[in-house]
């Protein structure tokens, strides 16, 4: 399949925001020709900007006609109020982002 100079393709992730602020934070890992890493090695080491670097970094591609592959991780946060038994295998040991309230990154459209 072919595609454009500037194409960017969501490739995993869950792309759909949680309208509450409070319950997860959304990281993003955009990989490229120019990306220093490939296969496992970007999933390890590949930065992971919070939104608002994401949204910075999609506005650039698009123009500089640059392809991109897209993965995003979503992370409950501290506190997140969801009725999550946290000793369940299937969130037992997992790692928690901080709450709203202690979230320093920056803000996009009120998203952090």
């Amino acid at each position: 399949m072919e595609y454009e100079e500037g194409t960017i393709l969501f490739c995993s992730g869950d792309w759909s925001l949680n309208p509450n602020r409070g319950v997860y934070t959304y990281w993003w890992q955009v990989f490229t020709v120019d990306s220093k890493w490939e296969g496992r090695e970007f999933f390890e080491k590949a930065p992971k900007p919070p939104i608002a670097a994401y949204m910075v970094l999609g506005t650039k591609l698009g123009p500089e006609g640059k392809r991109a592959f897209v993965y995003s991780t979503k992370l409950p946060r501290e506190g997140h109020g969801l009725a999550l038994d946290m000793n369940h295998p299937r969130w037992k040991g997992s790692i928690l982002a901080s709450s709203l309230e202690e979230d320093t990154d920056p803000e996009y459209k009120g998203r952090t």
